[in-house]
C-alpha cells in the first residue's frame, strides 16, 4: 500500500512538471493587467464581467477616481472614453469673481423685473 502512494506521489509530480514545461512552449504570455507598447496606445484585458482597467496615467491625467462617470461612445471601430466632470468639481471655480453683495443687489434687481 506504502508503494502504491508513494509511485502515485512520484508519478503526479512527474505529470505535473511535464504539463509545466509543454506550457512553456505553448502558452501565451498573459498580459499582467495593462501593457503599453511605444506608440503610446496600451492595451487593457477584458474580465469575464465586460471589466477593463483604465492606466494609471490617463486616470491621474483627466482626475478619473473611484466612483467617477465616464461617458462611452462608439465611432466606427473605436470606442472613446471620455470621463464625465463631477459637479462637485466644479465648486469654487468661479471664487472672487462676484462678492455677494453685488449678487445680492442683482438677484434683487432681476426679482423686481420679474414682478
Amino acid at each position: 500500500m506504502i508503494f502504491g502512494t508513494v509511485m502515485y506521489y512520484i508519478l503526479s509530480n512527474v505529470l505535473i512538471e511535464i504539463r509545466n514545461m509543454l506550457l512553456l512552449f505553448t502558452e501565451v504570455p498573459k498580459l499582467s493587467r495593462t501593457v503599453e507598447s511605444q506608440d503610446r496606445k496600451t492595451l487593457s484585458r477584458v474580465t469575464r464581467k465586460g471589466q477593463i482597467t483604465i492606466p494609471a496615467r490617463f486616470r491621474q491625467k483627466n482626475a478619473i477616481r473611484e466612483g467617477s462617470s465616464v461617458e462611452i461612445t462608439e465611432e466606427g471601430q473605436k470606442l472613446i472614453v471620455e470621463p464625465v466632470p463631477d459637479l462637485l468639481d466644479q465648486v469654487g471655480a468661479d471664487k472672487g469673481k462676484y462678492d455677494s453683495a453685488r449678487l445680492k443687489k442683482m438677484l434683487d434687481e432681476s426679482r423686481r423685473n420679474w414682478r
